[in-house]
């Protein structure tokens, strides 16, 4: 069985991808050796930021030999206008990948109140997209119901199979496979034909765990976790191994799931996350 496990386990760390900040990007003025070329990296658009900067770091990771995944919140969208313009200008420079939200604004900046109906405005259709990641919910949302969630996701599946688009789900960030586990064999039948990314924290200390998901409304996985520790692992750092292989272990004995990849959010840093990836590829 161990034997199975190794190649999906560097599979699974081979094509990770991570998340970045504009500003993290940004200050970086050289091409960072700890940061693999063809790496796919998500780059929010901030609730206080903007597209802008979001453009600038995409442009960046672009001359760097990296896939840029610009975040899209519908909610920070001012206009339909406005939308076709930033949707012009990414893939004028080559980016043909986005991950839609909802984003945090409140009330919203414009006609899109969530991701359904931007997708449902058309708009996406008049550019040449080749992708769109949606967001997925293993621990439920502080904002919508399950079955707010549930409708949307099978909405989204069946906007994406209309418009025969690529589409994938990435999920919130989990730190507990019995959760996300439970997550994904629920919704598998709804999910069909769309690949699942599972969000997790890169390495980091706990207390800083701990606060990204309280931030985040991540409860259970904390509960988990904090069931499982001793006192003496509170003052050690958290890493992602142990989640990684048992995801490699569950893919290993479902070949047919949903489950396809990890997505690093690096709360630990992204250079720590990286190096982290590196190593343990």
């Amino acid at each position: 069985m161990e034997s199975d496990i190794e190649p999906r386990l560097f599979q699974l760390l081979a094509e990770a991808s991570l998340e970045a900040t504009p500003k993290q990007v940004l200050k970086l003025h050289t091409v960072p050796d700890w940061l693999s070329a063809g790496t796919w990296v998500y780059v929010p658009f901030l609730p206080k930021g903007r597209f802008e900067e979001t453009f600038e770091a995409c442009e960046r990771l672009l001359l760097w030999g990296m896939v840029p995944i610009p975040h899209i919140p519908a909610r920070a969208v001012p206009s339909e206008a406005c939308l076709h313009r930033w949707l012009s200008s990414l893939t004028h420079i080559g980016v043909y990948n986005i991950l839609l939200i909802a984003g945090e604004k409140n009330p919203p900046a414009g006609p899109f109140a969530n991701t359904l109906a931007l997708l449902a405005s058309g708009a996406l259709a008049k550019h040449p997209l080749r992708g769109i990641g949606v967001a997925g919910h293993p621990e439920g949302h502080p904002h919508a119901t399950s079955h707010e969630l549930t409708n949307a996701l099978s909405f989204k599946r069946e906007y994406a199979e209309a418009n025969q688009l690529n589409m994938w789900v990435v999920t919130q960030f989990s730190f507990d496979a019995d959760i996300f586990i439970q997550w994904l064999e629920c919704y598998q039948e709804l999910l069909g034909s769309l690949p699942v990314y599972l969000g997790m924290p890169g390495p980091t200390q706990l207390k800083n765990l701990f606060f990204y998901a309280a931030q985040c409304g991540v409860v259970e996985s904390v509960a988990a976790l904090r069931r499982n520790l001793k006192a003496t692992q509170l003052l050690k750092p958290w890493t992602p191994d142990l989640l990684v292989q048992e995801m490699a272990r569950y893919q290993s004995i479902n070949p047919d799931t949903p489950f396809q990849g990890i997505h690093l959010y690096p709360f630990g840093g992204l250079k720590q996350s990286a190096r982290w990836l590196r190593r343990a590829r």
